[in-house]
């Protein structure tokens, strides 16, 4: 019987992470070959990619997008700063719109380097920095 039950979790915990995988940030892979135009650019002001036409003008006419245009899209930050800053990304509905907020978590070493994140974010999403 408690092998049921744990099955049964088990499924409404994937059916519900399925349910909730659309209103999720994720970070997609650069496509290979990507050589920033913006070697300093700022990580609170990302190039919003919300079309094919759009990606192919980023990465260039053979780059493949892991997204669908319709159901999301892209957000391409660039930046410059020490080797260990991360970005975080939280998704939040709020009256029924999702809100994606991004953060900065800056390193804490002396080194220079440049970043480049891609994320996917629900079409329609309201996105901000938070600091």
């Amino acid at each position: 019987m408690r092998a049921l039950c744990v099955i049964a979790l088990c499924g409404l915990t994937a059916l519900t992470a399925a349910a909730e995988d659309k209103k999720t940030v994720r970070v997609v892979k650069v496509p290979d070959g990507f050589m920033s135009a913006l070697d300093r650019g700022k990580v609170s002001e990302p190039t919003v990619i919300k079309s094919e036409e759009e990606f192919h003008k980023v990465f260039g006419k053979d780059a493949k997008a892991e997204v669908d245009f319709k159901k999301e899209h892209l957000a391409l930050f660039q930046w410059s700063g020490s080797g260990q800053d991360k970005l975080s990304h939280v998704a939040e509905t709020k009256d029924g719109k999702t809100v994606v907020t991004t953060t900065l978590m800056p390193g804490r070493t002396r080194d220079l380097r440049s970043h480049v994140e891609l994320i996917a974010l629900p079409a329609g999403a309201e996105w901000k920095f938070g600091k």
